[in-house]
């Protein structure tokens, strides 16, 4: 526990400040912020699950001194519409190079009578040239509150588009009511925005709507728009009547039921397959998962997480390997170990990077299921990646119409496209990790045949195919049928 007595007396060149979990109050943000040091060097400042919100005046006023703050997290404090509203003003004026901000759990839009928290949220983004990264989960925005955040969100990608810099990369509005709001066409709307953000920005990298409660027909409205989008890396749609499918592209739900098998691999849908990954989906590289700023010290951004869940700062691991390969040097008079140049690079890109405002609620972080059912299908959270398909022959040329490629991870639902390059054919598929491998089948003219440049093993039992004629041509025997069967 924090209280404003305990506060050193001096702060010179701290640059990291993380006090979440305590009972701090904006009287001790103010005692804090008002000693030597903070205001001139501080970059980030978590305050976390803390008591703020009670005094939003002296809070406003904290905030405003630190010029040179890049990353702000205020989530699970009781901050509420108002709040809110008046800390996006001094946001946008005292602290001009903010890159990430999180507000998850702050009970915004709880005041279904008021905008304001959405309005002030939408202005304070559209204005932000610099944010990169904002977490809204876990609130209640809703109606035109969601809607001004949209606006916001669609003017501030069309101006870095337009720069070519900057701009919102990830965006976290899970568990909201975008899609639940008691007037159907205030969600339609927000539907619509988004379909826009999707159509006509390239900057946005990751979103998570999970849980708003979007209806079938709105989410084909977002899946119009996405369906010509190259930039959207990750989307979370998990709680809303369509999913993300291994393309990265919606599929809303008939009728708005959920199809009874979404993937091929029939334990996709099971927390053990989560649960059997766990080793690889926590290894994914740092700088892969935050994404923001770019520039990562290429020692910290590959640190793993161990499987505690906990980033362990590596300036303390003495004895063991470090980046420059210098070791903490000894205790000469002193029980003190020093600290290599090397280390103390490590150390500040460490702090750095682990109070960073994550995109994704910390609150999920640990739970195997919300995990597994949210991220389902997002390249970024699962560390998914590109894989080559190749079709060759060991004759050289191969001379074909057309070469399509069936995956096992959409049960052969889905036909690639390859292209010709020269003696063979090629395209790229994004994969999951997975425990098995993953199989394709190559159809050349209609008919499948076997790629050289691939490993090849065979069935255990007779696959059979659906394939539309449309797609792969069709044989005079079945000609005019809708549909043609293929044995293997």
């Amino acid at each position: 526990m924090l209280r404003h007595a305990d506060v050193p007396t001096g702060l010179v060149g701290v640059k990291h400040i993380h006090l979440g979990g305590n009972l701090l109050t904006e009287r001790g943000l103010k005692a804090l912020v008002s000693v030597e040091g903070p205001v001139q060097t501080l970059k980030t400042l978590t305050l976390t699950s803390n008591q703020l919100g009670l005094e939003g005046k002296t809070l406003c006023e904290s905030l405003w001194t630190l010029e040179n703050l890049t990353e702000l997290d205020l989530s699970c404090n009781s901050l509420g519409d108002s709040l809110t509203a008046d800390l996006c003003k001094a946001l946008s004026q005292g602290c001009p190079a903010l890159q990430g901000l999180g507000l998850a759990r702050c009970r915004l839009g709880s005041q279904s009578t008021t905008a304001a928290a959405g309005s002030a949220l939408g202005h304070f983004v559209a204005q932000s040239s610099n944010l990169k990264v904002l977490d809204l989960a876990w609130n209640a925005l809703h109606g035109e509150a969601a809607e001004a955040l949209l606006e916001g969100v669609y003017e501030n990608n069309k101006a870095a588009d337009a720069r070519h810099s900057g701009g919102l990369r990830r965006l976290s509005l899970a568990w909201n009511r975008l899609g639940s709001a008691s007037n159907s066409g205030q969600a339609t709307r927000s539907a619509k925005l988004l379909s826009s953000i999707f159509e006509d920005c390239t900057t946005l990298f990751h979103l998570d709507l999970s849980y708003n409660g979007f209806g079938a027909e709105d989410c084909a409205l977002m899946a119009a728009g996405l369906a010509a989008n190259h930039t959207l890396f990750g989307l979370h749609l998990v709680g809303n009547e369509a999913m993300v499918d291994d393309l990265g592209f919606i599929v809303p739900f008939k009728g708005g039921k959920v199809p009874p098998e979404t993937l091929g691999d029939t334990t996709s849908s099971s927390v053990h397959r989560y649960l059997d990954l766990s080793g690889v989906l926590h290894s994914v590289p740092q700088k892969l998962q935050l994404s923001h700023p770019s520039e990562i010290s290429s020692s910290a951004a590959e640190a793993r997480r161990p499987a505690t869940g906990m980033r362990l700062n590596p300036s303390l691991l003495i004895g063991d390997e470090h980046p420059s390969g210098a070791l903490a040097s000894c205790i000469s008079g002193s029980s003190m170990p020093s600290a290599s140049k090397d280390m103390l690079e490590v150390e500040d890109s460490w702090a750095m990077e682990n109070c960073r405002v994550k995109a994704i609620g910390r609150s999920l972080e640990e739970e195997a299921e919300a995990q597994q059912f949210s991220a389902k299908c997002c390249w970024i959270c699962e560390n998914w990646c590109e894989y080559r398909l190749t079709f060759a022959q060991k004759t050289g040329k191969i001379e074909a119409n057309s070469v399509h490629a069936l995956t096992s991870l959409d049960g052969f639902s889905q036909p690639i496209q390859l292209k010709q390059l020269g003696n063979q054919w090629a395209a790229s598929k994004m994969l999951p990790p997975s425990l098995a491998a993953v199989e394709v089948i190559f159809i050349v003219d209609g008919q499948p045949r076997i790629s050289t440049s691939h490993p090849v093993r065979n069935l255990l039992a007779k696959k059979s195919l659906m394939l539309d004629p449309d797609i792969f041509g069709s044989s005079e025997s079945v000609q005019g049928h809708k549909w043609w069967r293929r044995n293997l």
